[in-house]
C-alpha cells in the first residue's frame, strides 16, 4: 500500500499553545506556527488544520472530523507547491489521489478504496512522459499492465491474473516488436547503450538462460528459468570485476543444495545449504584470510546443534548450542585477547537459566549466581582479582532483593544493608577498611530516610543529617574533628530554612543567620574568632537590604557602615 507523509499531532501538546475563540494554534521553539485548526471541547481536532515546518512553510492541509482525518488533504514541497493530494474517509484513503514532482508536473494518479490501490493508476516521468499504467483490485494488480520507454514509445504489456505477471508483448524502443503474444527475446540496455539484461520468454514466462550485466558492461548474473522460475545452476559476480559472488543452485524457484558467497578478492565468505527452500544442514563463514569465522548447523531453517565462533586467530570467540533456533543447552564466552573464558553458563529457549560464572582476563572467578527465564535469582557472590570476596547478596526476578554486603579486598566489611525489588530499605551500615565506622542510616524505597550520621577515619563524628525522601530535610550538624560543632542548622525539602549557626574550631561563633527558602533573610551576625562581633548585616531573599556594620576586632569600635536598598549602596560612613 502507497505510503502518503501526514503530520501527526502526537507530539504537538508539549509546545506552548495560545488559543482563540475556536482556533488552536501550535508553535515551533522558534515562535514560527507549527499548525493550527479548529479544536473542539475535550482537544479533539475538526475541520481544517494547516502544518507548517520550522521555517514557516506550508506543509500540510488536512481536514479532520471528530478527531480523525475525514475529507480532503493536500502535502507540499518545502519550497516546491504540492506533492500530494488526495482525501481521507475515516482515517483511511479513500477518492481520487494525485502526486507530483517538484516541477509541478504530474507524478501519478489513482483511486483509493479504504486504504487499498483500487481502480485505473497511472504513472508519469518527470518529463512529463507516460511510464506505466494499469489497474488495481484493492491493492492487487489485474488487467493489463501497460509500460513505456522514456521516449514515450510502448515497452512492454504484461498481463496480471492467477499465474501472476504474464508477459504479452515486448517492444524495443525504436517500436521493434520481440516479444508477440508472449513469446520471444527480451533485450534491455541502460542509457549508455551497454546492454543491460538479455533473455527468452515462453508462453509470457521467462525461460532458458537469462544474463544480467553491470553498466561497465560486466556480466553479474547469469541462470536460468522453467515456467517463469529460477533453475539449477545461477551464478552472480561483483560487479566491478569477473570474480564470482554467490554460486546458488534452485529447483523450480526454490533454493537447494549447496550455496556459496565470496569474497571480492575470490576468497569464499561462507556456505551453506538449502532443501526445498529451508535452510538445512552445514553453515559456516570465513574472515577474509581465510580462516573459519563460524560454524553450524541447520535444520529446518532454524539453527541446531552445537554452534562456534571465532577470531581472526583463530581463538574461540564463544561456543553454543541451539535448538529450534534459540539458544539452548551450555554457552561459553571467551576473551578476544587471550582465548580465556569470559563467562559461561546455560540458556533455555533464549534466555539464561541456572548458575552462570563469570572471569576476570587472568581466569579468576569475578562472579557466579543463578539466572532464572533471563533473570538474576537467588544469590549471587562477586570477588576480587586476589579471590578475596567483593559482594554477596540475592536477587530475585532480576532485581536486588534481601540482605546484600560488600567487602573490601583484606576482608572487612565495607557496606552492608537489605534491597527490596532493586531498592534499598532498612538500616545501611559503611566502614573504612580498618573496620571503623562511616556511616549510618536508613532507605525507604531507595532514598534516604531519617537521620544519618558519618564518621571520618579516625572515628570522629563529621556529621548527623536527616533525610526525607532522599533529600535533606530537618536537623544538621556537622562536627570538626575535635569533636567541636562546626555548624548545626535545619533543611525542608533540601533547601536551608530557619536559623543557621556557624563556629569556629575552637567553639567561637562564627556567623549565625536566618534562611527563607535558601536565601539569607533578616539580621546575619558574623563573629571574630576571639568571639566579638565582626559585623552586622541586613538580607531580604538574598539581597543587601538595610544596615551593614562593621566592627574592629578588640575595641568593638565600629570601622563603617553601610545602607542598601534592594541590594543597591545608597549610603556610607566610617
Amino acid at each position: 500500500m502507497m505510503k502518503i507523509s501526514v503530520f501527526m499531532l502526537s507530539i504537538l501538546f508539549c509546545l506552548n499553545v495560545f488559543s482563540q475563540t475556536d482556533t488552536t494554534t501550535y508553535y515551533w521553539s522558534n515562535q514560527k506556527v507549527k499548525a493550527k485548526g479548529v479544536m473542539k471541547q475535550g482537544g479533539i481536532e475538526e475541520g481544517t488544520w494547516k502544518f507548517y515546518d520550522q521555517n514557516g512553510k506550508l506543509k500540510q492541509i488536512v481536514t479532520y472530523r471528530n478527531g480523525i482525518f475525514d475529507g480532503p488533504f493536500k502535502n507540499y514541497y518545502a519550497d516546491a507547491g504540492i506533492s500530494e493530494i488526495g482525501s481521507f474517509y475515516k482515517a483511511k484513503m479513500d477518492g481520487p489521489f494525485e502526486s507530483y514532482y517538484p516541477n509541478g508536473k504530474l507524478k501519478q494518479t489513482g483511486f483509493y478504496n479504504m486504504g487499498f490501490l483500487d481502480s485505473n493508476w497511472t504513472w508519469y516521468s518527470e518529463a512529463g512522459k507516460l511510464e506505466q499504467k494499469g489497474q488495481y483490485d484493492l491493492d492487487k494488480k489485474v488487467g493489463d499492465w501497460v509500460y513505456y520507454y522514456p521516449n514515450g514509445t510502448m515497452k512492454a504489456i504484461f498481463v496480471n491474473n492467477d499465474r501472476g505477471a504474464i508477459l504479452k508483448d515486448f517492444f524495443t524502443d525504436s517500436g521493434e516488436q520481440l516479444v508477440e503474444n508472449g513469446n520471444g527475446k527480451w533485450t534491455l540496455y541502460y542509457e549508455n547503450g551497454k546492454l543491460k539484461e538479455q533473455g527468452f520468454y515462453e508462453d509470457g514466462l521467462k525461460s532458458g538462460k537469462w544474463e544480467y550485466f553491470s553498466e561497465n558492461g560486466n556480466l553479474i548474473e547469469i541462470g536460468e528459468f522453467i515456467n517463469g522460475l529460477k533453475d539449477g545452476n545461477w551464478k552472480t559476480y561483483h560487479s566491478l570485476t569477473t570474480v564470482i559472488k554467490l554460486n546458488a543452485f534452485y529447483e523450480a524457484g526454490k533454493r537447494v543444495g549447496k550455496w556459496s558467497h565470496f569474497y571480492q578478492e575470490g576468497q569464499l565468505a561462507k556456505e551453506m545449504s538449502y532443501e526445498n527452500d529451508i535452510e538445512s544442514g552445514v553453515y559456516r563463514e570465513y574472515f577474509l584470510n581465510g580462516e573459519l569465522s563460524l560454524k553450524g548447523f541447520y535444520e529446518n531453517g532454524k539453527k541446531s546443534g552445537e554452534w562456534e565462533w571465532f577470531l581472526q586467530d583463530g581463538k574461540k570467540d564463544m561456543t553454543g548450542s541451539f535448538l529450534e533456533g534459540m539458544q539452548h543447552g551450555f554457552w561459553t564466552y571467551y576473551f578476544n585477547t587471550n582465548g580465556k573464558v569470559l563467562s559461561n553458563g546455560f540458556y533455555t529457549a533464549d534466555k539464561q537459566t541456572g548458575k552462570w560464572q563469570y572471569y576476570y582476563e587472568n581466569g579468576v572467578l569475578w562472579k557466579e549466581g543463578e539466572f532464572k527465564e533471563g533473570l538474576k535469582d537467588g544469590h549471587w557472590a562477586y570477588w576480587y582479582e586476589n579471590k578475596s570476596k567483593l559482594m554477596e547478596g540475592s536477587f530475585l526476578k532480576g532485581k536486588e532483593d534481601g540482605s546484600w554486603v560488600s567487602y573490601f579486598e583484606n576482608g572487612k566489611v565495607k557496606d552492608q544493608g537489605s534491597y527490596s525489588s532493586g531498592l534499598m530499605t532498612g538500616e545501611w551500615k559503611g566502614f573504612y577498611n580498618d573496620g571503623k565506622q562511616r556511616y549510618v542510616g536508613s532507605y525507604v524505597d531507595g532514598l534516604k530516610s531519617g537521620m544519618w550520621s558519618f564518621w571520618n577515619e579516625k572515628g570522629q563524628k563529621e556529621l548527623d543529617q536527616n533525610y526525607e525522601e532522599g533529600r535533606p530535610d530537618g536537623l544538621r550538624i556537622s562536627y570538626y574533628e575535635n569533636g567541636k560543632v562546626k555548624d548545626k542548622g535545619s533543611y525542608s525539602d533540601g533547601i536551608q530554612v530557619g536559623k543557621w549557626e556557624y563556629f569556629y574550631d575552637n567553639g567561637n561563633k562564627e556567623m549565625e543567620a536566618t534562611y527563607k527558602k535558601g536565601r539569607q533573610d533578616g539580621k546575619v551576625i558574623t563573629y571574630h574568632e576571639i568571639g566579638t562581633i565582626a559585623s552586622e548585616k541586613n538580607y531580604k531573599d538574598g539581597i543587601p537590604n538595610g544596615k551593614f556594620i562593621y566592627y574592629a576586632k578588640r575595641e568593638g569600635k565600629v570601622l563603617k557602615s553601610m545602607i542598601y536598598k534592594d541590594g543597591k549602596k545608597v549610603s556610607e560612613s566610617k
